[in-house]
């Protein structure tokens, strides 16, 4: 058996064990000035520093479109909320920490507190997935980051909206298979206009369509891009796409959703070289 001599603390130093975070701004937006916790599990005063400002920011996998995406498959509305026609922003804060999990979740701003709570709820929910942390100085730290969660009720009426079309129903368009499917899709089948693979030019064209109740696209258009070459290819590649899952109001009603789809045009390997 191993006897270890205890270790007793200054009574100054045990008398300051208690230390406030202050959180300021939005996403990194503040000073270098540095929030500092205090680990509560054993009142020890080991120092963490959060920061507010770091040279790479955290991020979830696959970006942010990719996180707001999941929100939207998830989200519930508060009943008593929809049925008051309360609607918002609600602010949410965290810590990312430096192995990407995710802590003190907290709403600081929201039109009702059920609004706040379910945003809470979930983004705690999301924080199974972890983040990719901040980093300073070449190493990863902990960083508070700030997100805005909207709430918008839409509502569908039979006999009046059957042509509407909605742009945030209470379950989102899907690709089959998620994202990863659809990156799999057009990586697979666009066509790089000769012209422009010769010139080297690379880019995203930006898709804005309607996915149909039948889960079909409809009304494809390219509202930017590289070239007049590369947004009529995204357009005939979209056009061939096989049919999504549609947006699903709260009834279980299939309705009519504008979506915007980014298309990048990447040179291949060899030739980035």
């Amino acid at each position: 058996m191993h006897h270890y001599a205890k270790k007793t603390l200054p009574r100054n130093l045990a008398a300051t064990c208690s230390l406030l975070i202050v959180l300021f701004g939005l996403i990194f937006i503040g000073s270098s000035t540095a929030a500092k916790a205090v680990s509560p599990a054993n009142h020890v005063a080991i120092v963490d520093t959060v920061y507010t400002q770091v040279d790479t920011q955290p991020e979830y996998p696959g970006g942010i479109g990719a996180f707001y995406k999941l929100v939207g498959q998830i989200v519930r509305y508060p009943r008593e909320d929809r049925d008051r026609g309360i609607q918002g922003t609600v602010i949410v804060t965290f810590v990312v920490e430096p192995d990407g999990a995710l802590s003190n979740i907290k709403a600081v701003r929201g039109p009702s507190e059920a609004l706040k709570q379910e945003a809470v709820r979930v983004v705690t929910v999301l924080s199974a997935t972890k983040w990719q942390p901040g980093v300073k100085d070449g190493q990863a730290v902990r960083a508070i980051y700030t997100i805005p969660l909207k709430f918008a009720y839409q509502s569908f009426n039979t006999e009046t909206d059957q042509n509407k079309v909605f742009d945030n129903p209470f379950r989102q368009v899907e690709f089959p298979g998620g994202a990863e499917a659809l990156g799999d899709f057009i990586s697979e089948n666009i066509r790089y206009p000769k012209d422009d693979l010769d010139k080297g030019l690379t880019g995203k064209v930006m898709l804005s369509l309607i996915v149909e109740p039948d889960g079909s696209l409809t009304h494809i258009k390219a509202t930017e891009g590289p070239s007049e070459a590369m947004k009529a290819e995204a357009i005939r590649l979209m056009k061939t796409s096989p049919k999504w899952k549609p947006g699903v109001m709260n009834d279980g009603m299939a309705v009519r959703v504008s979506y915007n789809l980014p298309v990048e045009f990447k040179l291949p390997a060899a030739q980035s070289k």
